[in-house]
């Protein structure tokens, strides 16, 4: 049978069903919203710096882990709880990660969607900030012991704490981030939210700031070590205050764009590995204490010398048997021969040392 005959023997329906048939269906389109590169570029981008920051604060941590013998026990439980807190969270970051990038191959509509790690990861960024800005509220106390101060600074705390509670019940709630950024009320809590975060750092490092520069010491050693207390205390805070301003400045600019997540999820990793840093240097600080401490009357005058460092004089007596070292002998000799009696060398308060 011919071809032409074959096809005209076929039943009319069946050729009109055949021509009407459509091609199979493609990808389903993206909805309608901003593009891919402004929604979650940043985004995106930004998980690669908060996991090179995870980094650093594992070498912190393992750091830490060797020279915290001399610490309380609560700090080496903070330190614990916030490192055990940060490794979860960067699993579920993973997890965010695999789906805003492997599972959008293909499926374009996961960019706007709100994948259930996400409050998991804001849930766990709040424990972690929280314990955080508790310790350096604590040292904030500690060197200023201005109670107008500290309690604005808990009230800055709590009022992020509530605002970022409320952004984790929205992320539950809705299902898709152009539902969740709809509401007026949203808008405005979130930008209180990071208001407070921006206030809360930058409060606690200027007050660190000034009295640690108010109570400077005359001797130069000691001089040296609150100076470079300020200097690491302003370069932490400036890199807090940054990151959390431009979270703020990114969603007022862009709040169809998710960049403002990502930059709060890198704040958070430089929380933890600022905490870590903080514990680290007061050990760094206690060994150099210890090497500042010059025995002999002239150079220390009691507990002056460590004011800054609320320190506590220990009476020790002076024995030629003390050092084999020729300058610290001749140090003996001068004080046996000018005043022929104890001298008190200060003794470091490892709980109020740090920043």
């Amino acid at each position: 049978m011919a071809p032409d005959d074959r096809d005209s023997s076929e039943p009319l329906g069946f050729r009109e069903k055949e021509m009407s048939a459509s091609p199979p269906p493609g990808p389903p389109p993206m909805p309608a919203g901003p593009p891919i590169p402004e929604l979650a570029g940043g985004y995106i981008v930004s998980f690669g710096i908060a996991f090179l920051v995870y980094g650093v604060t594992v070498a912190q941590a393992y750091t830490y882990l060797h020279s915290c013998d001399r610490d309380p026990r609560w700090m080496k439980w903070l330190a614990g709880i916030v490192f055990f807190l940060e490794t979860i969270q960067s699993g579920f970051l993973f997890r965010e990660l695999y789906f805003y990038t492997v599972l959008t191959i293909g499926n374009p509509q996961n960019l706007i969607r709100i994948d259930w790690s996400v409050p998991v990861v804001l849930i766990s960024d709040s424990f972690i900030g929280f314990a955080v800005e508790i310790f350096y509220i604590h040292r904030v106390w500690a060197f200023s012991k201005n109670l107008v101060l500290t309690i604005g600074t808990v009230l800055l705390l709590l009022g992020w704490k509530a605002g970022l509670l409320y952004v984790c019940a929205g992320t539950i709630r809705f299902p898709l981030w152009t539902a969740f950024g709809e509401g007026s009320v949203t808008k405005r809590v979130i930008i209180f939210t990071l208001a407070c975060v921006v206030a809360m750092d930058g409060t606690i490092a200027t007050s660190m700031v000034y009295y640690l520069s108010r109570n400077r010491s005359s001797i130069k050693r000691t001089r040296d070590i609150v100076v470079w207390l300020i200097a690491y205390t302003v370069n932490t805070g400036v890199i807090l205050v940054t990151m959390s301003t431009c979270a703020l400045i990114t969603y007022l600019a862009q709040p169809t764009s998710l960049l403002f997540h990502g930059f709060i999820i890198i704040v958070f990793k430089l929380y933890a590995s600022s905490l870590f840093g903080a514990l680290n240097t007061k050990h760094m600080l206690r060994s150099k204490m210890n090497q500042a401490v010059v025995i002999g009357t002239n150079e220390y005058s009691g507990s002056t010398a460590l004011s800054t460092f609320r320190a506590r004089p220990v009476h020790i007596e002076i024995t030629q048997e003390m050092s084999k070292d020729t300058n610290a002998t001749l140090q003996n000799d001068s004080l046996h021969s000018k005043h022929g009696q104890q001298s008190s060398m200060p003794a470091l308060d490892d709980s109020k040392v740090g920043v």
